[in-house]
């Protein structure tokens, strides 16, 4: 990736290698170019452990020459809101422990985050944790399409505390475009996930579906300056991860080069 100020703004997911550690992603993403990091709580072997001293997964990126600057808290179930808010909370002092700018803010169903959405806003607000919180559209999840979106919006009285992912990838598999997601989140947008998909799959970047061309024009023309995480999950990523790796450095370079032609 070109040394320039877009380059800097993408982030390396654990989603492209989820059987990989945290040890063996750190250096093969800072050798694509990579200076960031979105790290997982839960799923990934790469996930931390937000019980844990943040400065341990910290000295870890730092030696590997990257920065964590974004966090998935782990979902909060229906069984127990009360134990699944506590550990959303402690999760939130880990991301800011590990300088995460971002969280993503989980949980197990609209309803859920209706009971206890507030309740968290107001937690960081008490504990002075300053990570934005933002919710994510995933295709299965509780927050798959733009209704979903503002059941949640809704549930939570359209709070402003509460940003939100524009998740390219995840809107395309369910038939929304980026361009509209956009218009539809606008001013929340805090963190932006991208992934090429074609017939649902996920595939690498300029051979599937996505206009990343309008979408780079976008970003430069609205002066987007926050993080873009960089996804690919393709089908064989267990058993060839070097496809995965080059497949990331082509995409970094495809972004990067429509951005600057934007």
């Amino acid at each position: 990736m070109p040394d320039n100020h877009f380059h800097h703004q993408l982030v390396g997911s654990p989603c492209c290698l989820p059987k990989w550690s945290y040890e063996e992603l750190l250096p093969a993403y800072r050798n694509l170019g990579f200076t960031k990091f979105e790290a997982f709580s839960e799923w990934a072997q790469a996930r931390l452990n937000w019980c844990a001293d943040p400065a341990i997964a910290v000295q870890k990126a730092t030696d590997a020459g990257i920065a964590i600057t974004s966090f998935h808290l782990p979902v909060i179930g229906a069984d127990d809101i009360e134990a699944g808010l506590d550990n959303a909370v402690a999760a939130a002092r880990y991301a800011q422990g590990v300088g995460a700018k971002t969280m993503l803010f989980k949980a197990a169903s609209s309803e859920v985050f209706g009971k206890m959405g507030i309740g968290f806003l107001d937690a960081l607000d008490r504990e002075q944790i300053t990570v934005t919180p933002v919710v994510q559209n995933h295709r299965g999840t509780a927050i798959s399409t733009l209704e979903d979106y503002q059941e949640v919006f809704d549930r939570l009285d359209n709070d402003p505390r509460l940003k939100a992912v524009l998740e390219v990838g995840h809107f395309h598999r369910v038939g929304v475009s980026w361009q509209t997601g956009w218009d539809f989140l606008s001013d929340r947008i805090a963190l932006i996930h991208v992934n090429d998909i074609r017939d649902g799959n996920s595939v690498h970047y300029g051979t599937g579906e996505v206009d990343f061309a309008g979408l780079l024009q976008k970003i430069k023309a609205t002066n987007y300056q926050g993080e873009i995480v960089v996804e690919l999950e393709l089908e064989n990523r267990d058993t060839n991860p070097q496809e995965t790796l080059q497949g990331l450095q082509s995409a970094t370079a495809l972004l990067t080069r429509l951005h600057s032609a934007a």
